[in-house]
């Protein structure tokens, strides 16, 4: 109901826009059929493959408290990003740092399409 609001004729699908304009769209985080969030596409593209390998040690020792995975992989990122050369580094700070989050890894290619087709 919100998206015909702003001119959505038809019921959203994943990353379809409206051909009205202005162009109307939704995408599902974090891919349109996995659940999670933004966060979850962040946590497939931290730069660090062994720290991110520790995070999953460390996360399998506390025994995954999260019930849903958007709030794991929101857990997940924390750990990771605690760990790194700055562990008060901000998650949009993390897209800058060397051992942050990759802004041009593969995870994010569709979300930056579905943005760049608005």
């Amino acid at each position: 109901r919100t998206l015909a609001v702003f001119g959505a004729l038809d019921t959203p699908a994943h990353g379809v826009l409206s051909g009205s304009s202005p162009r109307v769209g939704a995408f599902y985080s974090p891919d349109g059929a996995s659940h999670g969030c933004i966060e979850s596409l962040c946590r497939r593209a931290v730069r660090n493959a062994a720290l991110a390998a520790c995070v999953d040690q460390l996360v399998t020792c506390a025994g995954s408290p999260h019930a849903l995975q958007a709030r794991e992989d929101k857990g997940w990122l924390h750990a990771y990003l605690g760990m790194t050369a700055d562990p008060k580094l901000r998650f949009h700070q993390a897209f800058a740092a060397l051992d942050g989050i990759d802004p041009a890894h593969v995870a994010f290619d569709p979300l930056r399409a579905f943005l760049r087709a608005l």
